[in-house]
């Protein structure tokens, strides 16, 4: 017996889903698709499979997942109206990081907006101008919260603005209002 097991069968779903995207054994992949105890890693596994396994695989995550298939999933775009049921549905729509107060969330957007979702998705250094799209996965850029809202800095210039920020909202305090 092996000392490590397959990165499919990671602890960490993300791992998972990952390794899955690797894979190209589809007795495997219909197998982690049907009796995965995530939902996400059965769907990677699912969207891998041959036309002729999947539409099997899809009946048994249904029957596995009634839950998920009574909740809608709505695009991330202001200017659609269209929802989805994860259930068959999710087929060429796109999670997408998104910048919020506060850090990041992640936005389905349907197969006409995930190009507007990705556009949504960039942040420009407060310290440089330099823009960069989060749906590209950047290394080393970070944010810090103000109360003025989230400041994004690139990895040259995260720590020297970091503390100048820290130190100059150190003492903030927000004005009182009616209700305090």
């Amino acid at each position: 017996m092996g000392l490590f097991k397959p990165k499919w069968q990671h602890k960490n779903p993300k791992k998972r889903i990952t390794a899955i995207e690797m894979l190209e054994d589809q007795e495997l992949l219909a197998d982690i698709a049907k009796n995965d105890e995530d939902f996400m890693v059965r769907m990677a596994a699912y969207k891998k499979l041959g036309k002729e396994d999947s539409q099997e695989a899809l009946a048994d995550i249904a029957k596995n997942d009634e839950d998920n298939l009574y909740h809608i999933i709505e695009c991330g775009s202001y200017a659609c109206t269209e929802r989805v049921r994860p259930l068959p549905g999710l087929v060429g729509w796109e999670k997408v990081p998104q910048p919020i107060f506060g850090g990041i969330e992640m936005v389905y957007f349907c197969p006409s907006h995930v190009k507007d979702g990705r556009e949504k998705s960039k942040v420009t250094c407060k310290h440089c101008e330099k823009t960069v799209y989060l749906s590209d996965k950047p290394v080393g850029w970070d944010y810090v919260h103000t109360p003025a809202g989230t400041l994004w800095f690139c990895p040259e210039h995260i720590e020297e603005n970091r503390e100048y920020i820290s130190a100059q909202w150190k003492n903030f305090k927000w004005p009182k209002g009616e209700d305090d």
